[in-house]
C-alpha cells in the first residue's frame, strides 16, 4: 500500500479495508461464460434459491447493439441475447 503504520492509523476503518483488502471478486465472475438467453429480458437474483441471492432484477437485452453484454449490478452475472 506504501503507507506507514502510523499513517494507516489515521485512515477510518472502510479507508483501511481498501487497502488491506485486494479482492479478486471481478476475476472469478469473468471465468463464468456470458448465460446465453432467447428472450429480450432476464431476470437475475443472483442464487438458485429465494433469499440466498440479492435483490431481483431485471434486464432488458433488447439493445442497439446486437450480441451485447449485460452484467448484472449486483452478483456481475453477464448475459447474452442469443443471435438468431
Amino acid at each position: 500500500s506504501g503507507l506507514r503504520p502510523s499513517e494507516a492509523e489515521k485512515l477510518g476503518p472502510y479507508e483501511r479495508s481498501k487497502i488491506t483488502h485486494k479482492s479478486n471478486a471481478q476475476q472469478n465472475i469473468n471465468r463464468i461464460p456470458p448465460i446465453v438467453v432467447d428472450s429480450d429480458v432476464v431476470r437475475c437474483s443472483g442464487a438458485g434459491r429465494p433469499g440466498f441471492g440479492h435483490p431481483v432484477t431485471y434486464y432488458s437485452l433488447n439493445t442497439k447493439v446486437p450480441g451485447s453484454v449485460v452484467s448484472c449490478q449486483y452478483c456481475g452475472l453477464r448475459y447474452v441475447k442469443k443471435l438468431h
